[in-house]
């Protein structure tokens, strides 16, 4: 049982280990932070945070195909925070009004 576990842990590595990583920032995270901002109204009430989370989103999944998984899982933690910031400001402006 233990070499189970320590197989499995192996396996998985931590949170910023190489392609598990990667499935863990980008599918798991950062992807459904944007998706839920989109629904929160993003692209019209918080545009630049929208605009960064969609570019720093494709541009994790660009260096995932050269395997830099590293570079890619940092740029999934900044489309996760701009995804994230857009999702705040949409339900701010969204009862406030845009900003002019």
């Amino acid at each position: 049982m233990r070499g189970r576990a320590l197989l499995l842990l192996s396996l998985l590595g931590g949170p910023g280990c190489g392609p598990f990583g990667y499935i863990a920032a980008v599918p798991l995270r950062a992807s459904p932070a944007a998706a839920q901002a989109e629904q929160a109204g993003a692209e019209r009430y918080a545009p630049y945070e929208m605009t960064a989370a969609h570019e720093y989103l494709h541009h994790a999944r660009e260096l995932a195909g050269y395997a830099r998984f590293q570079s890619a899982n940092a740029f999934a933690a900044k489309a996760e925070a701009s995804a994230l910031k857009a999702q705040e400001l949409s339900h701010q402006r969204s009862v406030t009004g845009p900003a002019k």
